[in-house]
This record gives structure tokens, C-alpha cells and sequence, in this order.
């Protein structure tokens, strides 16, 4: 298998591709002491010591593909915008409030949202804990609720260590509620967005389940997207209502299922329920199956025109599913600059990140906390404000 990776390395190094360092890599995983992929690493410039440390970045074209299906530019775009004032400003101009924010769902989508609605009116309820929470919640019959138990703990963790009675929550994607129906119980708001119309439609059958809950959660069926993306989008899904309905994935085979979406920028939302990072501690949760490449390095302006912000960003890195390119990773260290904390998969093993921190220090760092290099999740907590220079 070694020799198999280390063929496709030596033909996409012929070629020019830059994926042939990630093939590279595998060959030298699975035959580390093979003298034919020792003499192909030497011939292509690279050594033991460099192809270990190399982490799986997407093609730069990535970067560059439009998601928008519609052709306004987005200077024509109100939801484009990327700092507090401009987006209290743009939506002044609309005199648009949080209900009058459109998914942008056509016809067919709404029937499906409608239908999913009466299936759900007769769907059995169950009763189900969150754990550590003891307070009992009832649901829609779903057979995921009876592994909730097992089911990202330190995730749960982390909402219970930072969120507080204080605390305004954006969690997004909420998919069907049960981080939405966690942090509701500790924080002073919960607010969230879901762009899968039958995960919507069952997100909100669970709140209004659990009126004590309901009255502090508002969801809205949006996109959130970087100013390049706003507007319409194409989203997909090999399931509709499961949790991996995505944008920007090439990868889907088979029967999928695709759907547009209006998507707007997070400062333009938050304005829109008139949050303000200055007057308030703010915890985000993103979960968004990728897109975080493309959604992570654009927070860099919104946050540095915040001086005076009070927010917690917990995020998933998704690379099993799309790593994130070169240039993405590196607009993403630029945005954590902005913090004083900066965690990966442990909440103690913090990233000794500063404002001087090289992109090479990064990957250097990256590697010793053994985050982004495993075929799964990566979860990064953002806290506190750095101390720029």
C-alpha cells in the first residue's frame, strides 16, 4: 500500500500537483523504513521530518469557488456586510428586523417544511437528560436521542465551563437541538441558525416542546456565510434533516439532495437581534461541516473593529470531510491573534499563539497538540482579548 501511495505521489509531482505531499506523506506512514519512498521523499525535496509534520491542505481554487447560485455582486449585497457599524447601518437602510431575515427556500423546499411539520405533529414524544444536566427535556421520537448520553461529552463540557447565566449563546448549525436544548438551560439567550428545512422544522418542534425553554431560544432558517458567499446559496445533503447538510463539499456521491439558501454575514444577523460584543459575553458555536475554512478568516475584520468584545468562539475543524487550503489556515491564525486563548481538542492544552506567531510556529504547534492531522474533528475555543502590540 506504501509503494501504491508513493506511485500517485511520484506522477502528481510530474504533473505539478500539490496534492502529491499529502501522498507522499500516506507512503511514508504505511512503509516509514522503505528505501524506494526514502529516495522518492529526498528526490522531491522533503525529508522524514518534514512529510510528518505535513498536514492535509485543500487545492487554492477551493478558496476561490463561488457558492452563490444568484449573479448580484456583493456590493450590491446589505448582508455582505463585515463590521458592527456597517450592519446596523445596512440594515437601517432596509428597516429589516430578525423576522424579516428569508431563508430564501423555494416552493418545493417550503412543501417539504410543511409536510415535515405534519409528520412531526404525530411523531411519538419521548422524554430524555442531557448529561451532566438533570433537567428532563421532551423531544420528537428520534433513535439519536437514546445515544445522547455518549454523544460529544466535551462539547457539553465546554458549554458548562463557559457558558453562564450571563451569557448570550449563536450556535450554528443547530441541526435537530441538542446542543440548542443544553446551553439553553445555562445561558441567558440562545440563539441559532439551521438552514436544512426538515432539521429546521424538528429544531423547532423540540423547543416548543419545552415551553420553559422556548421563551429564551430564538432559531432562524439562514445560512451564515462570509461576505464572498452571501446571497443565495447551493447547499447539499445525501439526507436531508441529517447532521452533515453542507455547503462548498465536492465530495457527495450518489443520490443527493440540493436546496438554496439565503445566506447572510454573522455581524449582519447579530445586528439583526441587536447583539452587541461589546456590552455583552458572547459564546459561538460553529459547526458547519467545513465551511469554518472559508467562514473562520473573515471574522478577522468584524472582530478587530470590536476593541471592547466579550466573546468566546468554540469551533469545529472538519479536515476528514474538507481540509482547509494553505491560505485559509493562514487567515484563520490571523483571526486568532485576536485572542489571548487558544485551545485545540483539550481545553488545557493551550496554543501559546501571539501576535508575532509565524504561520511555520503555528503548524509547529499544531503538530504537538496533534490537532488537524486526524481523520476527524478538531474543535479550537477562542477566549479573551490578546494584547496587541
Amino acid at each position: 500500500l506504501g509503494l501504491g501511495y508513493a506511485f500517485v505521489a511520484a506522477q502528481m509531482h510530474q504533473m505539478g500537483d500539490s496534492r502529491s505531499l499529502h501522498y507522499l506523506k500516506l507512503a511514508h506512514q504505511h512503509a516509514p523504513h522503505d528505501p524506494e519512498i526514502l529516495q522518492l521523499m529526498e528526490f522531491m525535496g522533503e525529508s522524514p521530518t518534514t512529510i510528518s509534520s505535513l498536514r492535509r491542505y485543500s487545492n487554492e481554487d477551493d478558496e476561490k469557488e463561488s457558492l452563490q447560485t444568484d449573479s448580484t455582486t456583493n456590493s450590491q449585497r446589505p448582508e455582505a456586510c463585515n463590521t458592527a457599524r456597517s450592519c446596523v447601518m445596512a440594515l437601517a437602510a432596509q428597516q429589516q428586523d430578525a423576522a424579516g431575515l428569508e431563508s430564501g427556500w423555494d416552493d418545493l423546499t417550503q412543501r417539504k417544511v410543511e409536510f415535515n411539520k405534519a409528520k412531526l405533529f404525530n411523531t411519538p414524544e419521548i422524554k430524555i437528560r442531557i448529561p451532566p444536566l438533570e433537567k428532563e427535556l421532551t423531544v420528537a421520537y428520534n433513535k439519536f436521542w437514546y445515544g445522547i448520553e455518549d454523544w460529544e461529552q466535551s462539547t457539553f463540557s465546554i458549554f458548562s465551563k463557559y457558558i453562564s447565566s450571563d451569557t448570550i449563546v449563536v450556535d450554528f448549525g443547530t441541526w435537530i437541538g441538542p446542543t440548542m436544548l443544553y446551553h439553553a438551560q445555562l445561558s441567558k439567550m440562545s440563539y441559532g441558525m439551521e438552514a436544512d428545512p426538515l432539521a429546521y422544522g424538528e429544531v423547532m418542534h423540540n423547543v416548543k416542546l419545552n415551553p420553559s425553554l422556548a421563551s429564551k431560544i430564538t432559531i432562524e432558517p439562514v445560512a451564515v456565510a462570509a461576505p464572498q458567499d452571501t446571497g443565495k446559496l447551493n447547499m447539499k445533503s445525501s439526507q436531508l434533516g441529517n447532521s452533515e447538510t453542507l455547503l462548498g463539499r465536492k465530495d457527495l456521491r450518489g443520490d443527493i439532495q440540493e436546496f438554496e439558501v439565503r445566506g447572510y454575514t454573522l455581524p449582519f444577523i447579530m445586528a439583526s437581534w441587536g447583539l452587541d460584543l461589546s456590552h455583552e459575553h458572547i459564546f459561538i458555536k460553529i459547526d458547519i461541516e467545513s465551511y469554518e475554512c472559508r467562514l473562520i478568516p473573515s471574522f478577522y475584520n468584524w472582530l478587530k473593529d470590536e476593541p471592547k468584545r466579550n466573546v468566546t468562539i468554540f469551533v469545529s475543524f472538519h479536515p476528514q470531510l474538507q481540509p482547509c487550503t494553505r491560505e485559509q489556515m493562514k487567515g484563520a491564525l490571523e483571526t486568532f491573534k485576536l485572542f489571548s486563548m487558544v485551545t485545540c481538542n483539550e481545553d488545557e492544552a493551550v496554543l501559546p499563539i501571539t501576535h508575532e506567531t509565524t504561520f511555520e510556529q503555528f503548524e509547529a504547534m499544531m503538530d504537538t497538540a496533534d490537532c488537524l492531522t486526524k481523520k476527524q474533528n478538531s474543535d479550537f475555543l477562542l477566549h479573551g482579548r490578546a494584547l496587541m502590540a
